[in-house]
């Protein structure tokens, strides 16, 4: 879990980027305040996200505050309360995030992970104490990294039966939430706490799997474990298995459809938009990104395997070929001979076959992401929901007439569209607006589309970009 949890910002308006924007300036603070001023450069998207969740689930949302941000020491930046139940909580996971990280990193034999680790020893020990102080216990994923690592030293262990331990630690992660004090009555229900266990189980299971697809021309380099990589022949190692790649992507598209389904369910009292932002937008996004980068290795090593045959081996291979070509030929007569035809089986590829080769083209499909009823409303207008049009897929822009107040220019020319930028009602904000829309192909005089989610706030970038408050970043 470092930096896999981040929202899609293209789909959200300035004003809900912003709120993102308090809430991770929050908990750096919120480290610094309770783990010293050098953990806040710990700080991940991953916590980020832990800590809109919790303030999500609260009856009062997070007070603001303000601080001074240590990267540009003149300028205060906007946030939440360190002290407030979201920063602590958040600020303590993150420990315990980083504990695991380099614990799993001490398993593999990273040195430097081995010596950071104890360094850190004190820090983790008060992040249990502050959550023990919250009512909230996570003994239970105390030697995470032995369990991962007992798993991973079975090698035929598939992605599923890999991802397990991480399942089952975000699972709780989520799950205690529901014990935190100031939760609404809603979230201390059975049925909360398991949609919350099963968004942390799904949220495993995703992050994990990308990793595996992410990293699979690292690990197969480096011989460490990968789901995706079975052992060859005597003497070959671990080689690519394009079907267990096929797997992967199968388990990781159940979790993604389950993501999906669980941003409705949640008792967020807010902050379903940034929610739904990294669960359903950046998320899929990342996934299929990482899935197109396994096939073109898993491609490319096929092609090795077959360019590296010698000359003997090519020759055997031909005489065998021409020897199964003249028994086909000389059976086919008798089965020409008999009446009626029988069809032939589909011959798709075998999953248990390890050797079968990457497909020259793969396009890794997912369901459509459900559309949201409602979302949360900014933090300027209270708790009360709203529906953001710019994650709206249905909402339409007006057709001719007069604009009301808050509607954004019209655009002419290159950058056309009756918003500043149409990708937003074709693509329903959550999609990759400069590859997946061919509406928004060269339709950005600021290419802010392409732009978005670099950091950089560019509303009102050119004049041809105001009021496009949905597309600028």
């Amino acid at each position: 879990m470092f930096g896999t949890l981040k929202p899609h910002s293209c789909g959200l308006a300035c004003d809900r980027r912003h709120a993102y924007a308090t809430f991770y300036c929050g908990l750096c603070k919120g480290l610094g305040d309770h783990f010293g001023t050098a953990t806040r450069a710990l700080l991940t998207y991953d916590a980020v996200f832990l800590a809109l969740v919790v303030d999500g689930l609260m009856v009062e949302r997070a007070a603001p505050d303000t601080c001074r941000c240590p990267m540009l020491p003149l300028v205060h930046r906007p946030t939440v309360r360190p002290d407030s139940v979201a920063m602590r909580y958040a600020s303590a996971m993150q420990l315990l995030l980083v504990d695991q990280f380099l614990a799993d990193r001490s398993e593999d034999g990273k040195r430097v992970a081995k010596v950071a680790r104890p360094l850190l020893s004190s820090r983790v020990t008060h992040a249990y104490a502050m959550l023990g102080e919250l009512g909230v216990s996570m003994d239970e994923v105390r030697g995470f990294e032995q369990v991962q690592a007992r798993v991973e030293r079975s090698l035929d262990a598939d992605g599923h039966a890999a991802s397990e331990p991480t399942r089952r630690a975000l699972g709780l992660a989520f799950e205690r939430m529901t014990g935190l004090p100031g939760v609404s009555e809603e979230v201390a229900s059975d049925g909360a706490r398991e949609a919350l266990r099963e968004l942390g189980r799904a949220l495993g299971g995703a992050i994990y799997l990308i990793d595996a697809l992410d990293d699979l021309e690292k690990d197969h380099a480096s011989g460490a474990f990968n789901p995706c990589l079975v052992p060859g022949r005597k003497g070959r190692g671990r080689v690519v298995s394009w079907p267990r790649v096929v797997r992967v992507w199968d388990a990781l598209s159940v979790d993604l459809a389950a993501l999906d389904a669980l941003a409705h369910t949640l008792p967020l009292l807010r902050h379903r938009d940034l929610v739904r932002a990294v669960v359903v937008g950046e998320l899929r996004r990342t996934a299929r990104a990482a899935a197109e980068r396994a096939h073109a290795y898993a491609r490319a090593e096929g092609e090795r395997e077959r360019q590296a045959m010698g000359v003997f081996a090519r020759g055997l291979s031909s005489l065998v070929a021409a020897f199964v070509f003249a028994w086909v030929w000389l059976l086919s007569h008798t089965a020409y001979a008999q009446k009626g035809e029988t069809k032939s089986k589909d011959a798709s590829v075998d999953a248990s076959a390890n050797d079968a080769s990457a497909p020259p083209s793969w396009l890794p499909k997912l369901p459509k992401p459900t559309p949201s009823p409602s979302e949360s409303a900014s933090p300027s207008s209270g708790d009360s929901p709203g529906v953001d049009p710019a994650l709206d897929p249905t909402a339409t822009p007006p057709s001719g007439g007069a604009k009301g107040k808050g509607d954004p220019p019209e655009v002419k020319g290159k950058g056309g569209s009756s918003r500043g930028c149409g990708c937003l009602d074709a693509c329903g904000g959550f999609r990759s607006c400069c590859n997946d829309c061919p509406i928004c192909k060269g339709s950005d005089p600021c290419a802010s589309c392409c732009k978005c989610g670099n950091g950089k706030d560019c509303c009102n970038c050119c004049d041809s970009c105001k009021g496009c408050d949905g597309c600028c970043k």
